[in-house]
């Protein structure tokens, strides 16, 4: 787990405009280990939160629909999102220009 945390932590400092796809194949390839049976692959919420910030801090349209997304990937492998989980989806509501205004409010309400 420590060296995907790594990983991913390297790809949100680049500045290639592949950082985001490279960082979803890197947390798809922990999970999938993890559904293999491989347990101490299990994606932690840390984990989650970097892809999290990636994506928030990416020019990619509808962040906000893909951080939520990604609130249900984290749920479905048991973990449950955070403070910092919360405090990125609202960051991400607020930087995010693409998505209608009803889509982050529901967003924001769901961080409350």
């Amino acid at each position: 787990t420590i060296s995907y945390t790594l990983c991913l932590k390297a790809c949100g400092k680049s500045t290639s405009p592949e950082r985001v796809p490279r960082a979803r194949a890197i947390l798809d390839e922990c999970i999938r280990r993890y559904q293999s049976g491989k347990n101490k692959s299990k994606p932690s919420n840390v984990i989650f939160n970097d892809f999290a910030d990636i994506i928030s801090n990416s020019d990619e349209p509808n962040k906000v629909t893909d951080v939520l997304a990604l609130f249900e990937k984290m749920e479905s492998t048991g973990e449950e999102p955070s403070l910092i989980s919360f405090n990125i989806l609202i960051k991400t509501c607020a930087n995010e220009t693409t998505e209608s205004d009803e889509r982050k409010w529901n967003a924001l309400q769901i961080a409350a």
